[in-house]
């Protein structure tokens, strides 16, 4: 067996799919997770864990997500997350000890044995936010405001999870004030001490982009359409981007896009004039009236 590796932090970190022999289209169903060491987690949690790892992939939050047989370093990860979201900041995991107990052409069913450390449970002390890139410049938004975003409280058990979702949150509050390229970059400090955690959070906010043209591709579903959509794209050129607004452009001309016709940004966004064109596919519009 080899050396536990030190626990990471999985807020912000894809699951790593690294190929083995057995094909993608193979599933695998974990029958039972033991975790040898830890007294802090009874059998029915680690149940629950074990439920977990095979639903949830933390990179997408797919709760539909199967694990691929191509890859038992996945489960590992999944339950380093699933450790992590209880406050196990550090723990540590060894390599599975796995055990085949069932076979198909579609699927492995498995019992996996691991040997945990799982070191303090932390709870989460603050959540501080910073614009290091350009320190005179200030934040977008008031402390009290990003702090929002996070739903966990000071004090808490500290849930990885829960940073997660706060930190989409930001991006989308971000997103929704024209701040396409926005991007938070977290540093968590763990003091052991009293058993917590000091987030802070580096917001590299970037610059405010504005609306620029609707660019139209395919063929249009009836004559006239195309022309109708431009006109109305008019009044928004110029204004700063906002999800909103989008959403109204949409909802105005309901009559001539079909749920899969939306204005879709082109990315890069356009970093020197900050400006972010729009494209509108006909060929995905399906049938209008």
């Amino acid at each position: 067996m080899r050396k536990p590796a030190l626990a990471r932090v999985l807020f912000l970190l894809p699951i790593a799919l690294l190929g083995q022999s057995k094909s993608d289209t193979v599933q695998i169903r974990l029958r039972n997770l033991t975790l040898i060491g830890p007294s802090q987690i009874s059998p029915a949690e680690q149940q629950q864990i074990a439920a977990e790892i095979e639903k949830l992939n933390p990179a997408t939050m797919d709760s539909a997500s199967s694990i691929s047989a191509s890859s038992i370093d996945e489960i590992s990860e999944r339950l380093r997350y699933a450790l992590q979201k209880r406050g196990f900041f550090k723990a540590l995991v060894s390599d599975p000890n796995v055990t085949i107990v069932g076979e198909s052409a579609s699927e492995e069913v498995i019992d996996a044995n691991y040997y945990v450390e799982l070191g303090r449970q932390y709870r989460l002390k603050e959540i501080t936010f910073a614009n290091n890139a350009d320190p005179k410049k200030g934040l977008a938004f008031s402390a009290s405001e990003l702090r929002q975003s996070f739903p966990i409280s000071d004090g808490e058990i500290f849930d990885t999870d829960k940073i997660r979702i706060g930190l989409e949150k930001l991006r989308q509050l971000y997103a929704d004030k024209g701040y396409l390229n926005f991007t938070p970059v977290p540093d968590a400090q763990a003091d052991d001490g009293p058993g917590s955690i000091s987030l802070q959070i580096d917001l590299d906010q970037g610059a405010v982009f504005r609306i620029g043209a609707l660019l139209l591709e395919g063929v249009e579903p009836a004559r006239g359409v195309g022309e109708k959509l431009l006109e109305a794209w008019k009044p928004y050129e110029g204004q700063i981007y906002s999800q909103q607004l989008l959403e109204n452009y949409i909802h105005e001309n309901a009559a001539h896009l079909s749920w899969k016709a939306r204005p879709w940004p082109l990315t890069p966004a356009d970093g020197q004039d900050h400006i972010v064109n729009f494209v509108l596919d006909f060929d995905d519009s399906g049938d209008t009236n």
